[in-house]
């Protein structure tokens, strides 16, 4: 096995924390009896997936949810929900990522995410540690789902990765908290860590 030289961080219940029992109760709040029904709703879960491969704007992402509800909650009040499952980002797993950048890992994202998430947790950044810039000051590069138009665990997304950051398989790890993410990953040779949310993979990544 060759040595790693490269790692790719998820982001989500990685490097940054998720609540998913806070983004249902403010959804909860706002749609009411229609909640259950459209968080389980086939359609509604293609409004996701389409909103992280970058298909749907911001403006029409909203317009598609509220067209899935008898209530039609004001746009603002949408967009809150759907970032309160943002919970932040500990100065812990930054000071990590330095560590590892200094050490000379090449570093690299790789998350399905969507504009609305990515612009509000890179604000958190700059407001709670001061970071302008968190792709350019940590990463060699960042690979975003809605701007690459492409989504985990599609196997053609880590080929992509792979062949643009000019890195081979074996010399890389993933991390992901996403089993099918892990898999699709292992499969073309990648190294990968399943990582469990419940631990902190600063801790997880000290030995590296």
């Amino acid at each position: 096995m060759k040595e790693i030289q490269n790692i790719i961080f998820d982001i989500g219940n990685v490097l940054l924390d998720l609540d998913f029992d806070r983004i249902n109760a403010e959804f909860q709040k706002l749609l009411g009896a229609d909640f259950s029904r459209l968080a389980n709703a086939e359609s509604t879960k293609e409004i996701f997936l389409q909103f992280e491969k970058g298909y749907y704007s911001e403006e029409s992402f909203i317009n598609a949810l509220q067209r899935q509800s008898s209530k039609v909650p004001h746009g603002r009040a949408m967009i809150d929900a759907w970032n309160s499952m943002l919970a932040g980002m500990p100065a812990q797993r930054l000071e990590m990522l330095q560590r590892l950048k200094d050490k000379g890992y090449n570093l690299y994202l790789l998350s399905n995410t969507n504009s609305l998430h990515m612009h509000h947790f890179k604000k958190h950044l700059l407001e709670t540690h001061g970071i302008e810039d968190f792709d350019a000051q940590f990463f060699t590069k960042s690979y975003y789902s809605h701007l690459i138009n492409m989504r985990k665990p599609d196997q053609e997304i880590y080929e992509f990765v792979l062949s643009d950051a000019f890195i081979t398989a074996e010399e890389t790890l993933f991390i992901d908290d996403n089993e099918a993410n892990i898999l699709s990953a292992r499969a073309l040779g990648i190294a990968t860590i399943h990582h469990n949310s419940g631990l902190d993979v600063s801790e997880v990544m000290q030995d590296f």
